[in-house]
């Protein structure tokens, strides 16, 4: 994992934290970015199967999305 500073706005990943359920800044980006990533591929899954079907469920495209587990 690459380190880089960056400025978040306090509001939104207050937001962002509470929805994922999230504790830290760095847990809520990272969630954040897996999550985009898995609902861009969700909905082309639905536009178009072929997409999906073409990133295989579960292949090595797939694996660099992990779900988020509240706990």
């Amino acid at each position: 994992m690459s380190g880089t500073v960056i400025g978040l706005d306090g509001d939104a990943w207050e937001a962002a934290a509470k929805v994922l359920g999230t504790s830290t800044k760095r847990d809520t980006v990272n969630t954040a970015q897996r999550e985009i990533v898995a609902r861009n591929r969700r909905l082309r899954a639905l536009r178009d199967p072929r997409d999906f079907a073409d990133e295989g469920n579960g292949g090595p495209a797939d694996r660099s999305v992990r779900p988020h587990r509240q706990g």
